[in-house]
């Protein structure tokens, strides 16, 4: 009775109410609850099922994102989205994240540091200021520059 006297003076408080205990434990029947939820027309919350999802995309959709993935390296998720849009196709970004994942090949390191030497090592030039002590314990300093393509030591 005073679930029924709640439900009449404030409706959003039976709603949290039922939406709390949906198996009707706090009542002795199921036939309260259902006087209750008549009363009041509340109906119980739908649960998650397939019903309620959004549909899965199709096949061929995914198979446009991991070509335009492929062929397009720089295109992020983003760009790959509106381009969809263009075409009629809505796709959330999470989603074409998902597919691009196992297309993309990790991009490569970049070049060795002997192929850098090799291209550019007649360019370069290595100096060096250093301390030398001699046979007398003498303070000498050298300079010494060479460049690293030819292997020659100017000093």
């Amino acid at each position: 009775m005073v679930v029924l006297l709640l439900s009449i003076k404030i409706p959003h408080a039976m709603s949290s109410f039922v939406h709390a205990c949906p198996d009707a434990h706090y009542f002795p029947n199921s036939l309260h609850v259902n006087v209750v939820l008549k009363l009041i027309s509340i109906k119980r919350p739908i649960t998650a099922s397939s019903d309620t999802r959004q549909p899965k995309i199709s096949p061929e959709t995914i198979a446009l994102i991991k070509e335009m993935a492929s062929t397009n390296r720089l295109w992020g998720a983003e760009r790959i989205r509106g381009e969809l849009l263009k075409l009629g196709i809505r796709v959330c970004k999470r989603t074409i994240q998902k597919y691009m994942r196992g297309v993309r090949t990790p991009r490569p390191t970049g070049q060795s540091w002997q192929t850098f030497l090799r291209n550019h090592g007649g360019k370069i030039w290595a100096c060096d200021f250093l301390h030398v002590t001699d046979l007398f314990f003498r303070s000498l300093f050298a300079f010494s520059s060479s460049n690293c393509n030819r292997g020659k030591s100017f000093t």
